[in-house]
């Protein structure tokens, strides 16, 4: 019960670094890359139930799962949203920082007209 309210409060006031104890599993549709402009881009990976988010030319930044689409960077004021098309497909994904919104659209796959 303690833990169920715990969560609550974090998602009330938006607590960055808070993970609840049960996220659930992570959807891996959502690793890929995500086009900020030409030349730089995010690419997000998938490892052993976790996600990574990689900027050009940056190290790996493990991502902490708040909810399905939700993700935080330990650590850092950062929080990663996924956005999905109509059909449920990963399409874009957004880094707030601060009153920052970063928008980065995702690549399709090579020798795919629809992004995965």
């Amino acid at each position: 019960m303690i833990l169920e309210y715990a969560a609550a409060v974090a998602r009330e006031y938006d607590w960055p670094d808070y993970a609840s104890p049960e996220p659930g599993p992570v959807d891996a549709t959502l690793a890929g890359e995500y086009a900020v402009r030409p030349g730089y881009s995010l690419v997000v990976a998938q490892s052993d139930g976790t996600l990574s988010l990689r900027p050009t030319g940056q190290d790996a930044l493990p991502l902490v799962q708040r909810s399905a689409t939700r993700f935080a960077v330990r650590g850092l004021e950062v929080e990663v949203v996924f956005q999905r098309d109509e059909t449920g497909t990963p399409a874009a994904l957004v880094v707030r920082q601060g009153r920052h919104d970063l928008v980065a659209t995702r690549v399709p796959l090579a020798g795919s007209t629809v992004a995965p």
